[in-house]
């Protein structure tokens, strides 16, 4: 390698030998470029011939006998030889290992559990036949799953939806009213389809992330259904039939609680 104070000195020689050129390069400086060096030609005699050594040794062919002579005459190493085979234990006892721990053991459902599950979906499939799917949905989260809460939640709608049409039938004059029966049924009244969804969010924001704490839970989400349904059955009668307003304070009356 050659330093730039060598190619300074020695410009004029490289430039005559064309191993260098100079350009202009604005008014007072100057570049200096490295040409390329020609390459030999092959017949010219090399006055340094070990300045252009080719790393590349030529293969030299071996007979087949004389290579298999050469193989069963080389040593063998004992110690080494362990060790690999050591190594390849290892290896093999480690990848085993590590595909034993990948594969995940799933556990055996107990005969309890399997119990429930079959409870809860027999009673998920009797829920959707009269409530919506939202509603059903809000009913297993509330239950968390167990079939007991699930159970004690759809007969609490249902007692209370019943205390609401034993009240307004305890009236003569809706005892025997065909607007008793589609006011407080689940298929006819969607007051009471749609609105239970939104009344099972209210009970669980105000049961479960409530500021106040609720000494009676249980009541007090039977009070609030039996009430939403009251109201429900209330104002689909309003808006479907022609009321007088003596005939809205009675009904106003007959389902307070």
């Amino acid at each position: 390698r050659m330093s730039v104070r060598k190619i300074s000195t020695l410009r004029s020689q490289l430039i005559d030998c064309g191993l260098i050129s100079v350009v202009r390069h604005g008014l007072k400086n100057f570049k200096i470029y490295v040409n390329t060096p020609e390459t030999t030609p092959a017949e010219t005699d090399l006055v340094l011939p070990w300045a252009n050594f080719d790393f590349e040794k030529p293969i030299k062919s071996v007979p087949a006998d004389s290579a298999s002579t050469k193989l069963q005459k080389l040593p063998i190493n004992q110690s080494n030889n362990n060790q690999t085979k050591l190594l390849l234990s290892r290896e093999s006892n480690e990848s085993v290992s590590q595909n034993q721990s990948n594969t995940l053991v799933t556990p055996k459902k107990s005969e309890k559990d399997v119990l429930n599950e079959l409870s809860l979906d027999s009673i998920i499939t009797r829920l959707k036949d009269t409530f919506s799917l939202p509603v059903v949905s809000r009913l297993k989260v509330l239950a968390n799953n167990s079939y007991t809460k699930l159970k004690w939640f759809s007969d609490t709608i249902f007692k209370a939806k019943s205390q609401v049409t034993k009240k307004l039938l305890s009236n003569t004059r809706w005892l025997y009213n065909p607007a008793s029966q589609e006011a407080t049924r689940f298929e006819s009244n969607d007051l009471l389809k749609r609105g239970l969804e939104s009344a099972l969010l209210q009970i669980a924001e105000i049961v479960y992330k409530g500021k106040e704490k609720i000494q009676n839970k249980a009541k007090f989400i039977y009070v609030y259904l039996r009430n939403f349904m009251a109201n429900a059955v209330k104002q689909y009668l309003i808006d479907n039939y022609e009321l007088t307003e003596d005939d809205e304070i009675e009904l106003n009356l007959l389902l307070s609680f």
